[in-house]
């Protein structure tokens, strides 16, 4: 069998050689966006593609691999040739789509997908609109690729390795084999190895500027990943509970208050920030006694921050949480807006209104970005520096998902220390995700099945700790806004059903010398989203924050309280007045603490709009 492995190898790197080949037409037709490109960044976005190549180099091989055992296992010489046949025409559609997307993206400024695709159903339109050079382009390009590689597999990988059918010892034996181990190899592959996440869009993403990003995404692997979305029906919207006229009125009047009110908390309108994004912090472990406290560190910053102890998140997962922190965006029923990078290379986020205003700025992870597609999101808002678990010293600790939070608050501090004032610093933590194997022992002994969350919030808790004592003796430390919020909630060793509005509270607070001193040690218990922190922050520093429609300023008292909430299933709504959580596939589903039947009427209608209109502004990206 070591010819048919021989060729499945060449066949292999061969696929890996056409997407390198045509990443270099794909510059090559973009040369006009590449002239403020760094050089080397072009080398690069070939080394970073390699994953995703890697990836659709295995799909590429799946079917000619099926055919192969067919052929072996029938010892047919027409399967054989069908074989050939079967990889030229995988070929020409390799080329089409290659081809097709540096040729779209001339245009659109948009990688090829389902949506572009639909629009060959009126072939006649798309000509007439197209660049006469664009489609001489394609059809002139495309079949002399296809073309070249045809002859190139067909004298190099098949036609060297494969003419005819190997002779084999025990035949059958052989084939048995064959099937599952070259399916298990393909198949991881596929998936990008046997790390706890399948392999994302995102691992492509490492540079500022968006050409290169989307040079190194491959083509084919890209446009398999928006069919599939498509398939979901992602791009329709599927909540219908009222006509979106209404559904627009009451979400618009949610947000119509006078924003000239806000109360100014700050000392200066130009503080140095830093954002801790803490992963999967639940409000029920802050400010709760123990003994051990959970959170000593974080508890004794509240006495002497700002603290709302009545916030809720967004969504129940980190890539929900993190655009609605950076960008106010609203989780929209079961997607996250961080699957469609072509998405987000539109949305406002924080980082870059403070970017304009001359910070810079940063994002830390001490584990994988592509996780979740959260690094094709930091890059599409031009953070300038981002580092992840690959930049982290070798000699670092690791756990299951990269750097522990100790480790990673020195690394942290250094940079920080070290950046160009001011700056916009954003550290999200790791430690308290799944599997919890933090470098410590587990020395809090209550909360049940919930313990070991407990125990690494503990130890974050005190990373944080261990962060500040870094910094605080720095000249800058005095003129620092901190802002810590969790990206989402987790049940608790209260044990709250996940549709229960408890569930989903957070922990929001803002710290440092630059909050003013009659502020200083206050808990707001204003109703307040995970949504709010963008408009909050941009109001207090006098900078604009009109296109965060979805966010509204915390410090102004005419400001309405309110915060929609998701869960895997559903959605709800929180006020003052009570809150409504509703089942989507279960519309006789109701949990809430209202008594009143208009109130509950009421607040129905509220929830249901908003989850209407956040799908409907998900859809308008």
């Amino acid at each position: 069998m070591h010819k048919v492995y021989r060729y499945l190898a060449k066949l292999f790197l061969f696929w890996l050689a056409i997407f390198a080949l045509n990443r270099v037409v794909f510059l090559c037709v973009q040369a006009v966006k590449l002239h403020e490109v760094p050089f080397t960044g072009l080398f690069e976005s070939f080394y970073y593609a390699l994953p995703l190549d890697v990836s659709a180099a295995c799909y590429s091989c799946a079917l000619p691999f099926l055919i192969l055992w067919i052929a072996l296992i029938l010892r047919s010489e027409r399967i054989l040739r069908l074989l050939k046949a079967t990889v030229v025409v995988i070929i020409f559609v390799q080329c089409a789509i290659a081809v097709g997307d540096a040729a779209l993206y001339t245009e659109w400024d948009a990688k090829l997908s389902w949506k572009a695709l639909t629009h060959f159903m009126h072939p006649e339109e798309v000509f007439k609109s197209a660049s006469w050079g664009l489609t001489i382009l394609f059809f002139s390009l495309t079949p002399l690729l296809g073309l070249a590689y045809s002859g190139v597999y067909g004298r190099w990988v098949q036609g060297n390795t494969l003419r005819t059918l190997p002779a084999v010892r025990r035949y059958w034996l052989a084939v048995a084999l064959y099937f599952p181990v070259t399916g298990f190899i393909l198949f991881t592959g596929i998936r990008g190895g046997w790390k706890r996440f399948p392999i994302s869009l995102g691992i492509a993403y490492y540079s500022q500027y968006r050409v290169l990003n989307d040079a190194a995404v491959n083509p084919p692997w890209y446009l398999l990943h928006d069919i599939r979305q498509e398939a979901m029906d992602v791009n329709v919207n599927p909540y219908h509970w009222m006509p979106p006229a209404d559904a627009g009125r009451i979400v618009d009047s949610l947000f119509h208050y006078r924003k000239d009110s806000s109360v100014s908390v700050l000392t200066t309108t130009r503080p140095n920030i830093m954002l801790f994004i803490l992963e999967s912090w639940p409000g029920d472990m802050v400010q709760i006694p123990g003994h051990p406290e959970i959170t000593p560190v974080f508890d004794s910053l509240i006495r002497q921050g700002i603290y709302f102890n009545k916030c809720y998140a967004t969504g129940y997962v980190s890539d929900e949480g993190i655009p609605g922190i950076l960008s106010g965006f609203p989780t929209a029923g079961h997607v996250s807006v961080l699957t469609e990078p072509q998405k987000t290379i539109h949305l406002p986020s924080v980082n870059e209104v403070l970017d304009s205003a001359g910070y810079h700025t940063g994002f830390i992870y001490g584990g994988q970005l592509d996780f979740g597609n959260i690094q094709s999101f930091v890059y599409n808002k031009k953070f300038r520096l981002v580092k992840s678990e690959r930049d982290f010293p070798p000699s670092a600790p690791r756990g299951a998902l990269g750097v522990p939070d100790a480790v990673a608050a020195g690394y942290v501090a250094d940079l920080v220390i070290h950046e160009h004032k001011p700056f916009f610093y954003c550290w999200y933590t790791l430690s308290t995700h799944p599997p919890y194997d933090v470098p410590e022992s587990q020395w809090i002994s209550y909360g049940g099945e919930e313990q070991p969350l407990i125990n690494t919030v503990h130890y974050a808790d005190s990373s944080i700790g261990l962060f500040f004592d870094r910094i605080k003796n720095e000249p800058w430390y005095a003129n620092t806004l901190f802002i810590l919020v969790s990206d989402h909630s987790h049940r608790s060793q209260l044990n709250w059903p996940p549709q229960h509005r408890d569930r989903n509270r957070i922990p929001l607070l803002f710290f440092g010398d630059v909050i003013k001193k009659e502020w200083r040690g206050k808990t707001v218990s204003h109703i307040t989203s995970q949504l709010d922190i963008v408009a909050t922050l941009l109001k207090q520093m006098e900078l604009p924050h009109e296109d965060f429609p979805w966010s509204k300023d915390a410090f102004n008292p005419m400001a309405p309280q309110f915060a929609a909430i998701n869960f895997l299933t559903g959605s709800g709504f929180i006020t003052p007045e009570g809150f409504v959580s509703q089942d989507d596939h279960f519309p006789a589903y109701l949990l809430t603490d209202l008594k009143d039947s208009a109130a509950i009427s009421r607040m129905k209608r509220l929830n249901r709009a908003f989850e209407q209109q956040a799908y409907q502004y998900f859809l308008s990206w």
